[in-house]
Formats: C-alpha cells, sequence, structure tokens
C-alpha cells in the first residue's frame, strides 16, 4: 500500500499535465518608461478546478536601483516585493483564501544585467504540498538604465 503523501504527490504531477495557461500581454505594449505589466491566465477545468489570473506590475527603480515586484490575483494584490538589482531570488509567498495548502513562487530566468541593461522573465509556481501544481511565464521585462 502507497502511503497517502505519495499518492498525492503522483496525482498533483498528473494534473499538471492538465492545467492551461494563456499568456494575454501584448509584448510591445507591455512597458512604458520605467513600468511594465503583464498578465497570465491559468486554468484547469479537472480534478482541482481553478481559472485565475496572475498580473506581474514591474516597476525599475533608478535611485536605488532596484526592480519592484506588484504580483496580483484577480485584481487582489497579493505579493509586493523590492529586489536588488542582480539579486533576483525565487521568493515564495500564501495567498490568504486561495490555492488552500498552496504556495506561490515568483521566480526568474533569462536575467540581464550589465552597464546600461536590466531584464528578466519573471514566472509564477504554484506548489501544493511541495509538488508543482501549475506554472506561468509572465513575459519578460527590461529596462535601459
Amino acid at each position: 500500500m502507497r502511503p497517502a503523501r505519495a499518492h498525492s504527490s503522483v496525482l498533483l504531477s498528473a494534473l499538471l499535465s492538465m492545467v492551461t495557461a494563456k499568456h494575454y500581454c501584448d509584448e510591445r505594449n507591455a512597458c512604458a518608461g520605467e513600468k511594465c505589466l503583464c498578465c497570465e491566465n491559468v486554468h484547469s477545468k479537472h480534478i482541482i478546478k481553478f481559472n485565475d489570473t496572475f498580473c506581474a506590475d514591474v516597476t525599475y527603480k533608478p535611485t536605488s536601483e532596484m526592480l519592484a515586484f506588484e504580483i496580483d490575483l484577480n485584481g487582489k494584490d497579493v505579493f509586493d516585493y523590492s529586489f536588488n538589482l542582480g539579486e533576483f531570488n525565487r521568493t515564495c509567498f500564501t495567498v490568504p483564501d486561495s490555492f488552500r495548502e498552496a504556495d506561490i513562487c515568483l521566480d526568474f530566468s533569462g536575467t540581464v544585467l550589465n552597464a546600461s541593461y536590466v531584464g528578466t522573465c519573471p514566472s509564477i509556481e504554484i506548489d501544493i504540498h511541495h509538488v508543482k501544481l501549475a506554472h506561468a511565464d509572465l513575459g519578460c521585462f527590461g529596462f535601459h538604465i
């Protein structure tokens, strides 16, 4: 007999293949000056049902050399944090009254930092009991510094 935790991990891994993510921002118009906005709809019609939209509002703060990330879930602010340039580390948080027992993690890839440009590609991951349930890329943001 399989332990319940192992069984639920297998089930959640199988569900990941049933999750749909739809990127719906226009990359050409996502940024204006020192501010960028991009959203992603993530939904599943299967065992664990959800239909949610995550948006990342990213602001470059040149005086403090930081990027401020505000993440909202279905129009409700759920995460607000400023990262020092060059220190983009995976950061996880929970959302009260949503995704019970889930961690939502903000991660970064494709980060570029040099004397004239800073850019990164944030993504959201939803984990339940340390098993990835959904992943959504939030687009890539870049700022000339």
